[in-house]
């Protein structure tokens, strides 16, 4: 047993850290494309001046016995939720992990919506139906703000509970991106279908 569990610990490392430059990369993109857009509107970088709901969504496990993985995880988004009560604010969680889910039902907290089922092996597309969904949140105005509280990776045997603001995208985050050396790439801006109709 504690063969098998110190490949499948190995592995998940090897993973983590194949995907950070793909998220390095990423956040160039980005910085690239909001730097070429100019006047172009992109409602995901506009910064709400009055901020009335919060979305807080805790990245935890599928299963339980991983000590304070999961509890640290909470404990976090739970105090993130009442700063935003203190600031007169409403809180709406979306949850990713059954240890979340359970958690924000079992205290009747506003659970906007929830994905389990995928943190032993997330995918591609796992991640990508979290985004769209809380960019469509943010966009149609159900949300003012954005907060991903997770474990962050620093060794198999310390992970950091990190609270990332990705709604909005940060100016900061995109000028510290824009001033690494990149290629140069064109962007093509095309409207929405609906917008041409």
């Amino acid at each position: 047993m504690e063969l098998v569990a110190s490949a499948r610990l190995r592995r998940a490392q090897m993973r983590i850290e194949a995907m950070r430059p793909y998220a390095d990369r990423m956040l160039e993109l980005m910085a690239g494309t909001a730097q070429a857009a100019g006047a172009v509107r992109l409602p995901l970088l506009e910064r709400r001046e009055n901020v009335q709901t919060v979305a807080i969504v805790p990245v935890t496990g599928d299963r339980g016995l991983a000590g304070a993985f999961n509890a640290q995880v909470l404990r976090r988004a739970f105090a993130e939720m009442r700063d935003a009560q203190a600031a007169g604010q409403q809180v709406r969680f979306f949850t990713s992990g059954k240890k979340a889910q359970s958690t924000v039902r079992f205290r009747r907290l506003d659970l906007g919506q929830s994905w389990t089922g995928f943190s032993d092996r997330p995918a591609y597309s796992d991640a990508q139906a979290i985004a769209h969904s809380l960019a469509e949140a943010y966009v149609n105005g159900d949300v003012d703000r954005v907060l991903v509280v997770y474990n962050a990776f620093v060794s198999p045997l310390v992970q950091r509970v990190t609270v990332s603001e990705v709604l909005p995208v940060s100016a900061e985050l995109l000028e510290g991106a824009a001033d690494e050396p990149r290629h140069p790439v064109d962007f093509f801006f095309e409207p929405e279908p609906r917008q041409i109709l």
